[in-house]
């Protein structure tokens, strides 16, 4: 099993300033240590919706992952190494067969950040391979270990019966005159590398360096056969950014949203657990807090009250203290005034002689905390569509589409 290394153990991210708390579990190497503090600045954890993935600065400044991390999703934000989190969706390019998409940040690059090198020189067998991911949406880590063998796709997911198969349906699929088809073909004859390494659900879209720091290689998906991952070539991230006619096909609409909006329009997308847990939780909060504001002193009404007030307080201040753009500020800064004025509205219900203010002080925390839905600060992929109004999604979305 590699060695895993680079988590603090105190659990706090690490910073690509702050490097040798993390660089002492580099055991004397000095280009491990020049790696991490040369690197871990321009990679992020990609949150897209309730999904993340590892995200890193390309060449171009935009931020390479894996198209599957943002797939079907609407909010798209790079979270840095101090928590702070930056808007994803401006001059968005997909190729959606080798699986990559590359992202600009809204507000322009982080101050700082410096895009990473690549070297697309395919490795070879036994080249030492380090992997810098936010493995399980963690901290940022450090794996070592080898690249053991180059495949194609088809060579990868199958043997015996099932590869006679799959090479009997890729024969069918070359003679019919079927887009998707010629695209399941095209999936199947890409180069991908098998690698002993750690990775997990969150390293995808990881960078692989070599041992000279250059990245060789992107993390994409765990193994079908066993454990190990398998990555890209990064010639394929060049092409991407370079234009060519590996992606170009793909119209994305992307624009500000209010939080009302952006709610309604993401919980319809969601699955079904996820669409409960998103509408039931503020729907008990804003029910307990108005029986309060009626009159109501109900234990259940108070505590669901109280700890709707207590999570809602801290996720706005901690977006309110990460915030990097004048939207946010503005959001964030109403809403956490908003929760101020509603936890003292409950506190005085405690107080006979100025409980007479609890409900005018609800009263003014609800009326902040919708003024701060009403704030256009998400910015959100609102569309995909191929050029030239071909009507098909891109390839990735129709090949796992559920049946």
């Amino acid at each position: 099993m590699a060695e895993e290394i680079g988590r603090k153990s105190d659990g706090a991210p690490p910073s690509s300033v702050d490097v040798p708390a993390v660089s002492e579990n580099c055991q004397g190497d000095a280009a491990c240590q020049k790696l991490l503090a040369e690197s871990a600045g321009s990679i992020y954890k990609v949150r897209a919706d309730h999904a993340t993935g590892t995200g890193w600065v390309g060449p171009d400044g935009r931020l390479v992952t894996n198209y599957h991390v943002i797939m079907g999703k609407r909010e798209i934000t790079a979270e840095d190494n101090q928590g702070r989190v930056y808007r994803l969706g401006k001059d968005v390019a997909i190729d959606d067969v080798n699986d990559l998409a590359a992202l600009g940040f809204v507000d322009g690059p982080p101050k700082g950040t410096k895009p990473l090198q690549i070297d697309t020189a395919p490795p070879k067998v036994g080249d030492q391979a380090t992997l810098l991911s936010h493995r399980f949406g963690h901290s940022l880590e450090l794996s070592q270990g080898t690249f053991s063998q180059q495949y194609t796709m088809a060579d990868r997911v199958g043997t015996g019966d099932h590869r006679r198969h799959l090479e009997e349906q890729r024969a069918k699929w070359r003679t019919e005159d079927n887009p998707l088809n010629r695209d399941k073909d095209a999936y199947m004859s890409r180069t991908i590398y098998d690698f002993k390494i750690g990775g997990n659900h969150g390293s995808s879209g990881a960078p692989i360096f070599d041992k000279t720091g250059r990245v060789v290689s992107v993390v994409e998906l765990q193994g079908l056969q066993d454990k190990h991952a398998w990555s890209i070539p990064v010639s394929s991230v060049s092409a991407l950014l370079n234009e060519s006619s590996s992606q170009g096909k793909f119209r994305v609409t992307a624009g500000y949203e209010t939080g009302v909006s952006n709610f309604f329009n993401r919980v319809a997308g969601e699955s079904k657990l996820h669409a409960v847990i998103d509408t039931a939780v503020p729907a008990a909060g804003i029910l307990s807090l108005s029986k309060i504001a009626l009159g109501s002193s109900g234990k259940l009404a108070l505590g669901t009250g109280f700890a709707f007030l207590a999570g809602s307080t801290y996720s706005d201040g901690k977006a309110l203290y990460n915030s990097t753009n004048w939207r946010d500020v503005l959001a964030n800064g109403v809403a956490t005034a908003g929760d101020a004025a509603l936890s003292a509205g409950l506190a005085v219900r405690f107080a006979p002689q100025a409980r007479s203010l609890s409900l005018p002080l609800l009263g003014v925390g609800a009326a902040l905390k919708a003024g701060a839905e009403l704030v256009p600060n998400h910015f959100t992929i609102q569309g995909i569509k191929r050029a030239n109004n071909d009507p098909r999604p891109p390839f990735l979305d129709a090949f796992f589409r559920p049946m």
